[in-house]
C-alpha cells in the first residue's frame, strides 16, 4: 500500500544544519525538497564522483567473460575507478581502430602484400609506380610509354598498376596509396587483439572489487543527497528552513526528536500542488512483484492506488495458464533453485527469486489440474488431470472470459470508493454492470450459450 504522507517545515541554526542533516538521515524518514539551485564545486566533484563509480561498475558487469573473479576489498576506490576508466577507455580506441584497420585489410587484400615506401623509393630514382581504376573498354587510351598491369578486376573496372618513367597524368580514377603495408596491417591487427585480450582479463580480475565498489557507490550517493539537502536548505539571518515530505506515521518519532535538538517543525498535509514522493509499504510476498514493476518501468504515484497484490495475483495465475505443462514447470523451479544457491549471496534483493519460484509452482498447478506434462497426457493413468473440466477448451474460454471480468470490475469498484461521495462513483458502478453484460453477451456471441433474463437490465 501506498504510505500517506505529511509535508514537513523545519527550522535549524544555520551552524547547526550539518548536525540536523545527519540527525534526520538517521531517522531514514524524511524525503528533502529542495528550495534553491544545487550548484557549487563542491557538489559537482560529489557528482563526479558517483558517475565515475556508475560507469566503472557499469564497465565491469559488462565484463562477464572468463572465470568469475574472488570477492575482494578496495583499498582506494578512487584509484580503481580511476583504472577501470582508463582500461574501458583503451579498450574502446583499440576496438575504434580495429574495425577501422579491417575495412582498410578487406581493401587492400586484392592487391597483395606490399610496402608504399618501396613505391616512394622508385619514384626518386625516376620510376614512376602508381594505382589506378581503368575501365575494360577504355585500356587503349593509355598513352605510349606507359606500362599497364592489372592486378585483378571487379565490375568491369581494372584495378591496375601504372608504371612509366615520366610522371603523366592519365584520365583515369588514382588509387591513394596506403600508409602502411598489408603485412604491418595484420601484425598491428593482431597486437591490439592481443592488447584487448590482456584488458578483458584485468578487467575480469578487477570483477572481485564489485561489490566494494557498490558499497562505495551507495556512500557517495549518500554524501551528494546530504550535501544536496545542505544546498538546497534556504537559509536567512543566521536560521536555516527544510521543507521536505515524511511518513504520517513517522511525525511524532521527528517530533521528539525536534524538542530534544530543539527545531522548530510544522507537519501539514500535502496540497494539491505538491508533488509528494511515494513511499510503497506492502507483505514481503507482495513485494514479488516489484521486478516485474522495475523492468517495465511502472510505479504509483502518490494519489494513485498500489495495484501490487492484485497484479502479482492475476499475474501469476496468467503465467501459469500460458506455460501450463507441469514438467516445464519443474525445470523452472529447478533452474531457479540452482540460479538462487550460485548468486543469492552475492544478490541483496532476493525477490526476483521468490517471484520466479511462485511462477514456476503455478505453472506446475496449472499442468497437474490439466494432467498436462511436456506437453501432453504423457502419462493418463500415473498423471490424471485433477480438474478434468479445463481441458474442455470452451471451459477455458468461460474462464478467461471471468477473470477479464473480475479483473475490471475491481479496477472499477476501487475507482469508485475513490470517488465516493461524490455521485460521479455511480458511473462507475454503471461500468461493472456492463462488464458484466458484456461477460455474458461474449459467452452467448462466442459460445453459443443463452443469456440471461437479467442481462438486459444491466445494460439499461
Amino acid at each position: 500500500m501506498i504510505v500517506p504522507m505529511k509535508k514537513i517545515h523545519m527550522i535549524v541554526q544555520k551552524k547547526d544544519v550539518g548536525a540536523a542533516l545527519e540527525s534526520l538521515r538517521g531517522l531514514g524518514s524524511v524525503h528533502v525538497e529542495h528550495q534553491g539551485p544545487l550548484t557549487g564545486p563542491q557538489l559537482q566533484e560529489r557528482r563526479e564522483e558517483v558517475e565515475a563509480l556508475m560507469s566503472a561498475i557499469e564497465v565491469l558487469e559488462d565484463n562477464s567473460a572468463g572465470k568469475e573473479a574472488d570477492r575482494q576489498e578496495v583499498s582506494d576506490w578512487s584509484a580503481t575507478v580511476n583504472r577501470v576508466l582508463e582500461l574501458s577507455d583503451e579498450l574502446e580506441r583499440h576496438r575504434e581502430e580495429m574495425a577501422k584497420r579491417h575495412i582498410r585489410i578487406a581493401q587492400w587484400e586484392p592487391w597483395g602484400n606490399f610496402d608504399p615506401k618501396d613505391i616512394d623509393a622508385l619514384s626518386s630514382k625516376g620510376l614512376h609506380v602508381r594505382l589506378h581504376a581503368v575501365p575494360k573498354d577504355e585500356r587503349e587510351n593509355v598513352p605510349k610509354g606507359v606500362t599497364l598491369e592489372t592486378v585483378f578486376s571487379l565490375n568491369g573496372i581494372d584495378r591496375c598498376v601504372v608504371i612509366s618513367t615520366e610522371k603523366i597524368d592519365l584520365p583515369f580514377e588514382e588509387i591513394k596509396l596506403p600508409s602502411e603495408s598489408l603485412e604491418r596491417m595484420n601484425a598491428r591487427q593482431e597486437q591490439d587483439r592481443e592488447r584487448t585480450g590482456q584488458i578483458h582479463k584485468t578487467l575480469s580480475e578487477h570483477r572481485g572489487y564489485l561489490g566494494s565498489l557498490e558499497k562505495a557507490l551507495r556512500q557517495r550517493q549518500d554524501v551528494l543527497r546530504f550535501e544536496e539537502a545542505a544546498s538546497g536548505m534556504r537559509a536567512d539571518e543566521g536560521l536555516a528552513v527544510l521543507k521536505g515530505f515524511c511518513p504520517a506515521d513517522a511525525c511524532q518519532e521527528i517530533e521528539q526528536k525536534a524538542r530534544k535538538e530543539r527545531w522548530g517543525v510544522l507537519f501539514e498535509d500535502p496540497s494539491e500542488q505538491d508533488l509528494v514522493p511515494t513511499l510503497i509499504r506492502n507483505p514481503k510476498w507482495v513485494e514479488w512483484i516489484m521486478p516485474v514493476f522495475k523492468f517495465i518501468d511502472t510505479l504509483p504515484g502518490y494519489r494513485e492506488k498500489d495495484v501490487s497484490f492484485f497484479f502479482l495475483v492475476f499475474f501469476s495465475i496468467f503465467f501459469g495458464m500460458l506455460i501450463g505443462d507441469a514438467a516445464y514447470g519443474l525445470v523452472y523451479f529447478l533452474l531457479t533453485a540452482a540460479a538462487h544457491k550460485a548468486w543469492g549471496p552475492k544478490v541483496k534483493d532476493h525477490a526476483v527469486f521468490f517471484l520466479l519460484y511462485l511462477l514456476s509452482g503455478m505453472t506446475i498447478l496449472w499442468g497437474a489440474l490439466t494432467g498436462t506434462f511436456l506437453g501432453q497426457n504423457l502419462f493418463p493413468t500415473v498423471f490424471r488431470p485433477a480438474v478434468p473440466w479445463l481441458n474442455d477448451a470452451e471451459n477455458v474460454q468461460k474462464l478467461c472470459f471471468l477473470l477479464g471480468a473480475v479483473q475490471l470490475s475491481i479496477a472499477h469498484g476501487w475507482r469508485a470508493m475513490l470517488k465516493a461521495p461524490h455521485l460521479s462513483f455511480l458511473s462507475e458502478i454503471g461500468w461493472i454492470m456492463v462488464l458484466w453484460g458484456i461477460f455474458f453477451l461474449a459467452k452467448m456471441l462466442v459460445l453459443a450459450e443463452a443469456m440471461p433474463g437479467f442481462v438486459q437490465w444491466l445494460f439499461a
